[in-house]
Order: C-alpha cells, then sequence, then structure tokens
C-alpha cells in the first residue's frame, strides 16, 4: 500500500450481478483488465453500497431458486396426476364390445338361448358366424339385458371422453411447466424473475402474491 486507504467496489465490466461485486480496501494500482472499480463519496458509501447490492443479489437469487421449487413441485404433481387418470382408462370397459354385445342379442333375441347366467349368440358382423357368449344374470329378461349392455356402452364411451379429455389437458400442462422450467434456468436477475412470476401466475401458480397486512 501507498499509505492512501480507499474503500472501493470492483466488479467486471460486463456484470452487472451483485454476487461477481468485491469489496476491496484499496484502490488497485494497476486496475485489473476487465473490471470496473466504484467509489462512493465516503469508505462508508461505498462499503453499505455493496452490502445493500449484495444482500438484494441474495434475495433474488432465493426468489428465484424459490421459484424452481414451486415449478418442480407443481410439475411432479401433474405428472402423477396424469399417470394416475391413464391408469384410471383401463378400468373402463371397452364400449365397442358392450355395443357388440347388445347388437348380437338383439338381433337373436328372438331365438336366443340361455345356458346359466350367459346367452351364446352369432357375432351379426363376423362372416363365419362366430359365435359371442354374453353375460345375462338369471333376474334380468333378455331385453333387459340389451338395455344395460347398451346403457353401459354409453357410460363407458362418456367416461373415456372424460378421461381421456383430463390426462391430455394435464399433459399439456406438464409440458407448459417443462418450458418454464427452462425459462427458469435462464433467469438471472430481478426482472427475469417477474416476467417468470407473471408467467407461472398466468398458469395459475399463486407466486409473488402479497397477502393483507
Amino acid at each position: 500500500l501507498d499509505g492512501t486507504a480507499e474503500v472501493v467496489i470492483e466488479r467486471p465490466d460486463d456484470a452487472s450481478h451483485a454476487s461477481s461485486y468485491r469489496l476491496l480496501p484499496w484502490r488497485p494500482d494497476p486496475a485489473p483488465p476487465s473490471r470496473l472499480l466504484f467509489a462512493g463519496c465516503s469508505p462508508g458509501a461505498t462499503a453499505s453500497t455493496f452490502f445493500e447490492a449484495r444482500d438484494a443479489a441474495r434475495r433474488v437469487v432465493s426468489r428465484i431458486a424459490a421459484l424452481g421449487r414451486i415449478l418442480r413441485g407443481e410439475l411432479s404433481r401433474t405428472r402423477i396426476a396424469e399417470g394416475k387418470v391413464r391408469e384410471g382408462l383401463r378400468l373402463f370397459g371397452d364400449p365397442d364390445r358392450y355395443r357388440l354385445m347388445g347388437e348380437a342379442l338383439l338381433a337373436s333375441l328372438s331365438f336366443a338361448k340361455r345356458s346359466g347366467d350367459v346367452v351364446v349368440v352369432s357375432d351379426p358382423y363376423d362372416p363365419e358366424g362366430r359365435e359371442l357368449v354374453v353375460p345375462a344374470p338369471p333376474d334380468r329378461t333378455l331385453g333387459q339385458v340389451v338395455d344395460d349392455l347398451f346403457r353401459r356402452q354409453r357410460r363407458s364411451r362418456r367416461g373415456l371422453d372424460a378421461a381421456g379429455a383430463r390426462a391430455e389437458a394435464l399433459r399439456l400442462r406438464a409440458a407448459k411447466l417443462e418450458t418454464l422450467l427452462g425459462v427458469h434456468a435462464l433467469t438471472i436477475d430481478g426482472a427475469g424473475a417477474e416476467r417468470l412470476e407473471a408467467e407461472m401466475r398466468a398458469e395459475g401458480l399463486a407466486v409473488g402474491l402479497v397477502g393483507p397486512s
């Protein structure tokens, strides 16, 4: 040192994030290449500027990290929900199977004969006339069995359509959340965090909200 004390802030000339700043108790001579030096009106003012900038940068880093946790948590929940919906799709009976059995039994109603709790009829769409075994509870007439089969066909079709639409909506939401995670990976400052929060709110995520004081 040459005896002249001067507190300065040193930062890269291509960086605006305060996490890259350094507080020096002297002014380097010569100044390091690709670095900028800043000094306030007094050592105390310079130090105050440094620590305020550092604390603000840490808050931004913490804020960005929190947004990432929210996104990853929501993406995980969305994927789990989609998996459950798709698993539930397998629980629905095949509506076309119910329709085929109903039509086959209806075409054979006048001569079909029961065998226990089933009735065996010909497949009206099979050129070889292969037989179909149609469940027919003993407490239901064959006409009622036909009605039951068509009712189950409609119920199964509605269920499949609704579950399929729900699964697709969840798939699209997961894709959007993955896109937002890509945006998050590139977010490095407060302005970027603001934009990311706005996009997350547009997706129904409760972020950046201030409750009543």
